[in-house]
């Protein structure tokens, strides 16, 4: 049985601190949507992963999340 590679791509969102990087990523993960008072700062990088069905072919996305530069 031959294993199928399932195609992977990368979206990385970069910016400035409090533009809503995060709340971007999570409104298009969960479909959730996260208060101005319950937000955290990211520090640093977070890396999610979410598989997608298009047509009859899978796509895996890496999406990375980036800490904000204060200036």
């Amino acid at each position: 049985m031959a294993l199928v590679r399932i195609p992977e791509q990368k979206i990385i969102l970069c910016g400035e601190y409090g533009v809503g990087k995060s709340s971007l990523f999570r409104r298009f993960l969960n479909n959730t949507f996260v208060p101005t008072s319950n937000r955290a700062s990211t520090l640093g990088l977070d890396h999610f992963d979410k598989s997608y069905t298009v047509g009859d072919k899978e796509i895996k996305l890496q999406l990375w999340d980036t800490g904000g530069m204060e200036r």
